[in-house]
């Protein structure tokens, strides 16, 4: 799961760094649509990372007690 969310991040990223190239580059091709994405699939896994370290505290909060 992990894994799986840093992906997310670093697909994110990459969705917006493309959306500024295609700015650049192609000014008649809407960027907005890769911006939004990009920011939705980095947040998405962003939560993905907290919630992951939300259960291993809890986790290991148990096994202390």
């Amino acid at each position: 799961m992990r894994a799986f969310a840093w992906l997310c991040i670093v697909a994110g990223i990459g969705l917006a760094i493309a959306a500024f190239v295609i700015a650049a580059n192609k000014p008649t091709i809407n960027p907005w649509p890769s911006l939004v994405a990009g920011f939705c699939v980095t947040a998405a896994g962003m939560l993905l990372l907290m919630m992951e370290k939300q259960k291993d505290r809890l986790l290991r909060e148990d096994r202390e007690q």
